[in-house]
């Protein structure tokens, strides 16, 4: 949810691809969804010589992307970095700040959205602005996307990349880890008496700034503050509420960032923007015998622990297009149906594979571990928890795992 975001600098979807081709032509492959990843794989996919359609509601970037300034550098995507503080700070219990020594970048949401449309539509990727009501699997193969009004593209195969609510055409493995929520409220303000400075992101702030009313309901939510200083006196703060298992509410989010701003002496001169995040985190993996691929949230790719899921998709993408594009055009030259639908069955269990081997389970089994510890902890066992955590040797190198 967001409120008083410019969103018309955003061309639209529809504005810069070509639209799906009605009728009974046969694409390669349908991406279902058009956030960042669902774009990036779009356009990896067709670079690899497939043809490629994107459904899904012709709608703007929101949110504020925070990532580490050298990852985005490495996807070749540093000019949609709109700011960038080089060094990140973490204020525990005291207010003496723990330098992370890594510089940390905010994303452009207009920048990004518009250089992964570019991409798209330089390799040729097509689109159709609809919800999909359900994947039908063909006796030849083939699958069907049912879009609204019954509207029907059909394809050889079909990723869901719509966010973590793609229940409806996925399955996921049963039994696995109940899914838990991250939920944050954020401003950006122009503001006097900015205590922060401006050359730092300050990636937690976990002291208290509360009263006593709002210091017991932090041991029930326990929350930091997120703040990224686009200058001494314009900046964006986030009261994030790292993990709970029932959802904090918005309007305690709001009232406990106003409140710490207010018991720090920083006055709200005026608002710009406000945003309201709410990510689940945890859960099952997708089960990966069926034929219907996923990717970013739809995949479980979010990081379960902390929420971060755009790097991730971004650098993998090219990957598993690679991975989709080499078994699909070795199953194209098969005439056989019975043959057809085995190679049709190996290229999903080969895309699963790439994206959840053995390796990434267990270590998402280790995420889910500190999720789990997360959840148990008050502020004081969360303070000492990263106090720890940022105080051992190679810090830069740990953050991986963040």
């Amino acid at each position: 949810m967001q409120q008083n975001k410019p969103m018309n600098d955003q061309p639209k979807i529809a504005d810069k691809l070509q639209s799906i081709p009605s009728g009974e032509i046969l694409l390669d492959l349908v991406v279902i969804g058009c956030g960042p990843a669902g774009l990036s794989l779009a356009a990896e996919s067709a670079k690899e010589g497939l043809s490629v359609g994107l459904i899904g509601p012709d709608l703007p970037f929101t949110n504020n992307y925070g990532v580490w300034e050298d990852e985005f550098k490495d996807l070749g995507l540093e000019g949609c970095i709109e700011h960038v503080w080089q060094d990140t700070a973490v204020y525990l219990d005291s207010n003496e700040p723990l330098l992370i020594g890594r510089s940390y970048g905010r994303v452009s949401r207009n920048l990004l959205h518009e250089e992964l449309l570019r991409r798209c539509f330089e390799h040729g990727v097509t689109y159709m602005n609809s919800k999909v009501e359900k994947i039908i699997e063909e006796c030849d193969s083939h699958s069907i996307v049912v879009c609204e009004n019954e509207v029907v593209v059909p394809c050889r195969l079909a990723v869901v990349a719509s966010g973590a609510a793609s229940g409806k055409l996925l399955k996921y493995e049963a039994g696995g880890p109940r899914v838990s929520v991250q939920t944050a409220y954020g401003i950006e303000v122009e503001v006097k008496n900015n205590p922060y400075d401006p050359r730092l992101m300050v990636f937690m702030d976990y002291r208290d700034s509360m009263n006593d009313e709002v210091q017991y309901q932090n041991s029930e939510f326990p929350t930091f503050l997120y703040v990224m200083p686009m200058s001494s006196t314009r900046v964006f703060f986030e009261e994030t509420c790292l993990a709970s298992r029932t959802a904090m509410p918005f309007d305690l989010l709001k009232e406990r960032l106003l409140q710490r701003l207010d018991k720090m002496g920083i006055e709200v001169l005026r608002t710009y923007e406000e945003e309201w995040s709410y990510i689940p985190v945890g859960g099952s993996l997708p089960n990966t015998d069926q034929k219907n691929l996923a990717f970013g949230a739809a995949a479980s790719m979010v990081h379960p622990a902390t929420g971060y899921s755009v790097v991730r998709s971004l650098s993998e993408a090219p990957t598993y297009a690679s991975v989709i594009a080499n078994v699909l055009k070795k199953s194209v030259q098969s005439k056989d149906i019975i043959l057809y639908d085995r190679l049709i069955k190996r290229v999903s269990l080969q895309a699963w594979e790439a994206l959840w081997p053995q390796e990434r389970k267990r270590q998402r089994a280790f995420f889910l571990f500190g999720l789990e510890l997360i959840l148990q902890l008050d502020v004081e066992g969360i303070r000492v928890f990263f106090q720890t955590f940022f105080s051992l040797p190679n810090c830069h190198t740990n953050l991986t795992y963040i």
